[in-house]
């Protein structure tokens, strides 16, 4: 029975080599000939409403910010949203977009494309920036609380609703990336996937860039892909049909519920292969176990059936992996060591593959030997390292976002503590 067992993990090993490889290719496809055709054609699809919302500010925030308004797509809006005016974020928009707040007291600016104009670059497709202050949320993440105040200031022209996350690094071309795979259907969504690289080259975030990696080449069906809440696009038509403000009011994550709701209506989310911004991470290990419990979380009370594969996967793989290592150490037959070799030889492959694929054709030189040593050898200690977070987070219902504190009871049943 075990033979057996090890068989098809070694089957599935070589599967995942063929799934990496599928997914360069069609990127090269999407990237290197589409993008071509459509940097030369390209049309629009309607007024976007661009929704960002913010908590503090980072580094490399203006940057950020002078990128988004610089995006080259024929007609787009910007709604920022945060909680308070005591926000470092709320100083630097007002700074930055020089509005004066002295002479009224408001809870959302809006600012004419006429006195953006004065910024040093902005996009010939911007139409206008909004600010709304949403105030604290009490049943829903501040996140959403804050997007749904921002959903109050939308036009009947928006056409296309596009969400952003402070941290994500955009290229002048984002936007239009973003909801070219829609084209012009009217009900359809479409994701983008971020790409993790340890900044400090130090293990901890090493470990979550690798994980990250391997849930990026998973993408690409429209049935199998999932929301990713940094870069994601959905049709007006979609927006208005479930109802989207009413139907994440008291969620904790907008992404991973709308996410199973369009997927519950066969709805289906486009993924964009052009749309992979880099972001570099410095974790320690406790803020490591904190940010995988919490993705983890989602998808306990969002994706059930997705985590009850996760256990079963993860745990099989590691539980007949070590079985395999204390036959080698006891007396192998040939048949176990050519399976050994089978297997480790899949996990060099699809690392090297992979490591090769983010590093250079991503242009991501911080995924270095730590991640390259993860990649290949690591394997088995990944997958034990995420059974670990993946069971830690099936105990509690207590956890922490952005500095803020969470109790979820149920998907619609979310306390701000």
């Amino acid at each position: 029975m075990l033979d057996q067992i090890t068989i098809m993990l070694v089957a599935l090993a070589w599967v995942c080599v063929g799934n990496v490889i599928y997914f360069v290719v069609r990127w090269y496809l999407n990237c290197k000939t589409l993008g071509k055709l459509v940097s030369k054609n390209y049309t629009s699809n309607g007024c976007i409403a661009v929704i960002e919302s913010v908590k503090g500010t980072h580094k490399d925030f203006v940057h950020h910010v002078t990128q988004l308004i610089n995006q080259d797509h024929p007609c787009f809006r910007i709604i920022f949203c945060l909680s308070d005016i005591q926000d470092p974020a709320y100083e630097f928009l007002v700074s930055f977009f020089n509005i004066d707040v002295s002479s009224s007291q408001t809870n959302a600016y809006h600012i004419k494309r006429q006195a953006l104009l004065e910024l040093d670059e902005i996009g010939p497709g911007l139409q206008s920036i909004e600010i709304v202050i949403a105030g604290h949320a009490k049943d829903c993440s501040q996140k959403v609380f804050n997007q749904i105040c921002a959903y109050d200031l939308l036009l009947p022209e928006d056409r296309l609703l596009a969400w952003v996350d402070a941290d994500a690094v955009l290229s002048k071309t984002w936007l239009r990336d973003l909801v070219h795979p829609i084209g012009n259907k009217k009900l359809a969504a479409v994701t983008g996937y971020r790409c993790l690289a340890p900044e400090g080259q130090d293990w901890a975030s090493a470990f979550i860039s690798v994980i990250n990696s391997s849930i990026l080449t998973l993408l690409g069906n429209p049935w199998r892909n999932s929301f990713w809440g940094g870069s994601m696009a959905m049709t007006r038509q979609v927006f208005d049909k479930f109802q989207i403000p009413e139907s994440v009011k008291h969620s904790f994550s907008d992404d991973t519920l709308v996410s199973t709701l369009l997927k519950n209506n066969k709805i289906p989310i486009y993924f964009s292969y052009a749309v992979l911004p880099p972001n570099t991470i410095k974790y320690t290990f406790r803020e490591m176990f904190s940010f995988g419990r919490r993705q983890y979380m989602y998808a306990r009370f969002y994706y059930k059936f997705h985590i009850f594969i996760a256990v079963i996967l993860l745990g099989g793989f590691t539980l007949a992996f070590l079985i395999l290592v204390a036959k080698l150490f006891s007396g192998p037959s040939g048949f176990e060591i050519l399976l050994f070799m089978g297997l480790t030889s899949a996990m060099a492959v699809r690392g090297i593959f992979r490591f090769i694929f983010i590093r250079y054709t991503l242009k991501t030189p911080e995924y270095g030997f730590k991640c390259l040593f993860l990649e290949t050898l690591g394997t088995p200690l990944i997958h034990l390292l995420d059974l670990f977070i993946c069971i830690s987070a099936m105990v509690g219902n207590r956890v922490e976002w952005a500095g803020i504190a969470y109790k979820i009871k149920d998907p619609y049943n979310v306390k701000v503590l």
